[in-house]
């Protein structure tokens, strides 16, 4: 038996949610949500193949722009997502051609005949899948190799992935614990010509001095055979592959210089080589440091610098990754629901907003590790910030009205201005670039008093009608 499509239905009003409902249900799987944080935790559980929004709400209820917002929300979790909005007013009046990604909306004016709407959703429906399968024969442009990044920061360290793998170059790799300087060094592995060969990883900064020297440089064959291209240890389970180097920079200066030896002598990372003498093994090293720093101040060979760096890649800790936090939290949400039989979980409001509102010091370690603290927490289907061991924002009062909100800016430019010059009406006009006639209007429409800037308080405090 055919499963139905699944359809979500968002109305503020009841009675419009129920008509709708009624008249939907024999062809598709209707899911109803009254208000944009139910509608976003349904949206979030079950993907819905389509989206009816009525956004003509009833007095008390919130404003289009909540609506549109929405809708918005849903198109950034989902890009194949499909929506229809329903309105009195029609297209011209609902804003959407101006706020919503192009091919993702439509709008029916209402009353709508229920025939005529089913046939919409049918075509919408049709578009959605058509786009879907296209998709499944291009590459999806935000992962490589098991990482992800929709931000531009993550897309500039792919292009660089991509360019240096084809190569035999050595690589350098910068970033802050945790923000994938590891997996970038194995996606480079991955899409180079020695992916089938091994991937061998040494950490110099969990290892003793003794046992590093063993396992980076290698150590002599019993009996004191003399010959330092024996390269047992890691350097010789390598060989074939690639060789990853993380926080080189806790790589004491003795073993720099013999690894420096090391290198020369078979000719990894060098340009100039005679192929009989090469290694067949890259190496890539990663450091939470600036080893230039380091070499200006002596400590990190330049040498040793230079063999490494043919090609830098930095990759950005996840607090300048804007794009990517939400949708990395949503991707961990899943990997971890399914590990621990918990389905349908999705992320409340208060989660979702101190997700966005965290610096993440620990970068995506963090997160990831957070998410899963949340889906192991959460009860009845939700994963709150409390669960994330995260702090809940405050959501701000917003002004109710546009009006209300460029009322609000004004006053708040011309207290600034105020404040800024001291009081003096000429300055602080000539600084917003109108008149003192429009300065004095605007202050009095405001309910801004004219007053003296008091000189005996360091505050400079201005005074008006609603302090």
């Amino acid at each position: 038996m055919t499963s139905k499509p699944t359809l979500l239905l968002v109305a503020g009003d009841g009675n419009v949610l129920s008509e709708m409902a009624a008249a939907l249900r024999d062809d598709f799987d209707v899911l109803t949500a009254m208000d944009r944080a139910s509608a976003e935790a349904v949206f979030r559980s079950s993907r819905p193949a389509l989206t009816l929004v009525d956004i003509d709400t009833p007095p008390g209820r919130p404003q289009t722009s909540e609506s549109l917002g929405l809708i918005n929300d849903m198109i950034t979790l989902d890009r194949l997502a499909k929506v229809i909005v329903l309105s009195e007013k029609g297209e011209s009046a609902t804003g959407v051609g101006s706020t919503i990604q192009p091919g993702s909306c439509e709008v029916m004016r209402k009353p709508a005949r229920m025939e005529e709407l089913r046939l919409l959703v049918q075509r919408r429906l049709a578009g959605r899948e058509l786009e879907r399968a296209d998709l499944q024969h291009k590459p999806e442009p935000f992962t490589l190799e098991g990482m992800f990044g929709a931000s531009h920061a993550m897309q500039e360290v792919f292009r660089s992935i991509r360019k240096v793998a084809v190569t035999d170059a050595s690589v350098l790799l910068y970033g802050e614990s945790g923000s994938g300087k590891s997996a970038a060094a194995q996606a480079i592995h991955r899409l180079s010509a020695r992916k089938d060969g091994p991937f061998v990883r040494i950490n110099c900064g969990a290892m003793r001095y003794d046992v590093l020297e063993s396992e980076v440089i290698g150590h002599e064959p019993a009996g004191g055979t003399v010959g330092a291209t024996s390269m047992h240890g890691r350097f010789q389970e390598a060989i074939s592959g690639t060789l990853f180097i993380s926080e080189i920079d806790e790589l004491p200066i003795p073993l720099q210089g013999r690894l420096v030896d090391l290198l020369c002598e078979h000719q990894v990372g060098l340009a100039d080589y005679r192929e009989s003498a090469k290694t067949d093994l890259r190496v890539i090293a990663s450091s939470c440091t600036d080893l230039m720093k380091a070499v200006g101040e002596r400590k990190f060979r330049p040498d040793l610098y230079y063999l490494l760096a043919v090609v830098v890649i930095r990759v950005p800790p996840l607090r300048s990754r804007e794009k990517d936090v939400l949708m990395l939290a949503e991707m961990f949400l899943d990997r971890f629901a399914k590990r621990y039989g918990k389905t349908n979980l999705a992320f409340g409001e208060d989660a979702i907003k101190a997700l966005e509102d965290h610096a993440w010091p620990g970068n995506v370690r963090e997160l990831e590790s957070r998410v899963r603290r949340g889906v192991i927490m959460a009860e009845g289907g939700v994963v709150r910030a409390s669960d994330l061991e995260l702090p809940a924002v405050e959501t701000p009062c917003l002004p109710h009205t546009l009006k209300d909100a460029r009322r609000a800016l004004e006053r708040e430019m011309i207290l600034q201005m105020l404040e800024k010059h001291g009081g003096n009406i000429s300055a602080a006009a000539s600084d917003l670039r109108v008149s003192r006639a429009t300065f004095y209007n605007i202050m009095a429409r405001l309910g801004i008093q004219r007053k003296r800037v008091l000189k005996s308080t360091s505050s400079g405090q201005i005074l008006n009608h609603d302090e």
